[in-house]
Formats: C-alpha cells, sequence, structure tokens
C-alpha cells in the first residue's frame, strides 16, 4: 500500500543511510605533494615569468576555495564533518560567520561550531530534479558550549548557510 501513497510537497528525498567514520590523518606533505603533481602536470608548459604573475594575482578566495577542494579531495564523498570546537571548513572567503553572528544559546551560554553538512549532500538527494531550485556551498551547525538540555529533552540550534554564489 505504501506504493500508492502520494506526497504532499515536492521535497520528498531518496531514503539513505549515513556512514560515520574517523577522517583518516594525511601527513600534510603527502597532500602537498598531490597538489604540486596535478599544478605541474597542467602547467608544465607555462614560462616562469608568466606563473609567478598568475601566484601574484591569488585572491584569498581562491585560496580557501583551493583548501575546501583539498580537503574533500580526500573523502569526495563525504557529506558530514563533526569536530565539535574545531573550525568548519569554508567553501568560500564571503559569508563567513564573525563570533557576533552566532547567538548565545537560551541558557545563556555561548554556541560553538559542532558539524557541517557537506554541498555533496545535494547530489545524493537528486536536489536538482525537484523542480525547484536547493542548493548550499556549507551548512555550519552551531550547538551550545554547554550542552544543555532546556527541559524537553531537544534543543534548538543555529546553522549558518553559506551559499556558492552570491545569491540568495
Amino acid at each position: 500500500k505504501i506504493d500508492h501513497m502520494v506526497p504532499d510537497h515536492n521535497f520528498l528525498f531518496p531514503e539513505f543511510e549515513i556512514v560515520t567514520e574517523t577522517e583518516d590523518e594525511i601527513l600534510p606533505e603527502v597532500v602537498e605533494m598531490e597538489d604540486y603533481s596535478e599544478v605541474t602536470g597542467s602547467m608544465g608548459g607555462i614560462p616562469e615569468e608568466e606563473l609567478d604573475s598568475m601566484a601574484k594575482h591569488e585572491s584569498k578566495e581562491d585560496h580557501i576555495f583551493q583548501k575546501f577542494k583539498s580537503k574533500i579531495a580526500l573523502e569526495p564523498e563525504q557529506i558530514l564533518r563533526y569536530g565539535r570546537g574545531i573550525k568548519p571548513i569554508w567553501i568560500s572567503g564571503e559569508n563567513i560567520p564573525q563570533e557576533k553572528d552566532i547567538p548565545d544559546c537560551p541558557c545563556g551560554a555561548k554556541r560553538i561550531f559542532e558539524f557541517q553538512v557537506m554541498p555533496q549532500l545535494l547530489n545524493h538527494l537528486k536536489a536538482d530534479r525537484l523542480g525547484r531550485s536547493i542548493d548550499w556551498g556549507v551548512l555550519a551547525v552551531f550547538t551550545c558550549a554547554e550542552s544543555c538540555s532546556l527541559g524537553s529533552g531537544y534543543t534548538e540550534e543555529f546553522v549558518w548557510k553559506q551559499d556558492v554564489t552570491d545569491t540568495p
């Protein structure tokens, strides 16, 4: 009988299981060598003067996005990154929250970063086939630093949405 059920909205996503694993620590030197190989492989024939000029014009934005891409390349299917109290990896240098942008918990404690939802989730959900637009670069979830419980067992947390582009 479930086959005959019709959803009352267009955002009905397929069901998946989320497998959680600890991210293996990869030596930074290995990542740097892989990045170097990619760059030299594609730019090996460019004169050194031109490469120097390109390096001088690399923006902070380019650096942040490259850092994001390098981290994601280690585990391209990753849809969640958990790390209570660490810094999230941002997809862009735009719209990064400052401490004042993150509201305190209703208990009065500060909120800290706990996990982020990655844009790869959109591919798994096949969100581009829904006829409506849904998009994000990073969804960063900030939770109570004191892990409070306000009575009901559930506490509303704060999500910061960082888009890939400037359009809301």
